[in-house]
């Protein structure tokens, strides 16, 4: 959620609906990119294949995100 918010991919979310957004991203990512979230738990590090992962992921969920 602060990788979303600081990299500017809440910034089109009406701040009333900001934790709505953060509550379907998150179960967005651990129902079908869990293992975005896995390289970061092992990792420990955002390095460049995980921040692909993760811009991509958000990128998904925001597509198919409704309010």
């Amino acid at each position: 959620s602060i990788y979303a918010a600081t990299r500017g991919y809440m910034d089109d979310v009406p701040v009333d609906q900001v934790r709505a957004f953060e509550s379907q991203m998150l179960a967005f990512m651990r129902d079908t990119k869990k293992g975005v979230l896995d390289a970061i738990k092992e990792k420990k590090v955002i390095d460049e294949a995980v921040e692909k992962g993760l811009n991509d992921a958000i990128a998904a969920f925001k597509q198919s995100y409704t309010a």
